[in-house]
């Protein structure tokens, strides 16, 4: 099956605050020169270029992406020295030709950083800059939970067993090592965690579904795409946990009652997974929970085959 453009501008943009604050970050951190020359890798909408482009005074700008969705919107931010143009960032090769060199959350997709950085320091003048910002959260449940459905059947078959790659984003130490055999002598290299508080896992799944479930979505058709994403959605409730399995019936039906009182919170879940002309047995569970800045603690109480098995859930909301 060839795979599909899955980007969405609209999906992308749905926690616009959220993802344009690094991007924030990054722009502060490039010195201002004259007449400057830029190039940004994985410009989607250009939305974001077209500020870069204005911010320093740029002469022209150059604005990449693969996405056909993405480069329909981003062709209305063309003019006035910006250009968008198509092209994939792991064929992009320049010879000493810009001043600067930027990129927000793009560099992650493409594998091999080692040589990627040095064609990047390669198209730079003798005074360009190189700017970059790249998610380092493979770790975190909203990215392992989708290599635990994807292990899952049907999924595991449909992707032909494989996943997104987790192993291609570098350790700080050794984006600062890298950079120095570069010839980058001034740098700023550094991780920063920024805290989202999200009203329930499945606006996690949501974040996601813009970015890292793109890869998935590629690849699979589109009713199995959709028991993937469900997948994922109670796996991080913890479903999976007491016979909630998405996997396992082409219906599902899921609803919670939460009541919070300050940093405590109460709920009931109940649902079910069946295939069609099937009963629908319902599962239920409630637990009570504790959030605190960016992180959580909770206990569910989900009933198995009458018994009570209690889940501790602790983790930390990004």
């Amino acid at each position: 099956m060839t795979p599909r453009d899955a980007w969405s501008p609209d999906c992308y943009d749905r926690f616009h605050a959220e993802r344009t604050q690094p991007f924030e970050d990054l722009l502060a951190l490039v010195r201002r020169a004259p007449d400057m020359r830029v190039v940004d890798l994985g410009c989607g909408t250009a939305e974001l270029t077209r500020r870069v482009h204005e911010s320093l005074g740029a002469r022209e700008t150059l604005g990449i992406d693969s996405s056909d969705a993405m480069l329909e919107r981003a062709r209305k931010q063309a003019g006035g020295g910006l250009r968008i143009e198509r092209g994939n960032i792991s064929d992009f090769r320049a010879d000493a030709e810009f001043d600067l060199v930027f990129s927000n959350a793009a560099l992650h997709w493409v594998p091999g950083h080692e040589e990627l950085f040095r064609r990047l320091a390669a198209a730079l003048t003798p005074r360009g800059q190189l700017a970059v910002q790249l998610p380092a959260n493979f770790d975190h449940p909203s990215h392992t939970v989708a290599t635990a459905v994807a292990g899952e059947e049907p999924f595991r078959t449909a992707l032909e067993g494989q996943r997104h790659r987790d192993d291609v984003v570098l350790r700080p130490e050794q984006y600062a090592t890298l950079l120095h055999r570069l010839g980058f002598r001034t740098q700023h290299v550094r991780l920063q965690v920024y805290a989202h508080e999200l009203p329930e896992p499945a606006s996690v799944v949501e974040w996601v579904r813009a970015s890292l479930l793109t890869s998935y979505q590629r690849r699979l058709p589109p009713d199995v795409y959709d028991r993937f994403v469900a997948g994922n959605t109670y796996y991080l409730r913890g479903w999976n946990k007491y016979d909630i399995d998405p996997i396992g019936g082409n219906r599902l039906l899921h609803n919670s009652v939460e009541y919070r009182y300050g940093p405590f919170q109460a709920f009931y879940d109940v649902g079910a997974v069946w295939d069609s002309g099937q009963p629908a047995p319902a599962r239920h569970s409630v637990g009570v929970g504790f959030k605190k800045s960016i992180f959580s603690l909770a206990i569910a109480f989900p009933v198995r085959s009458g018994n009570i098995e209690p889940i501790v859930m602790i983790g930390m909301i990004y």
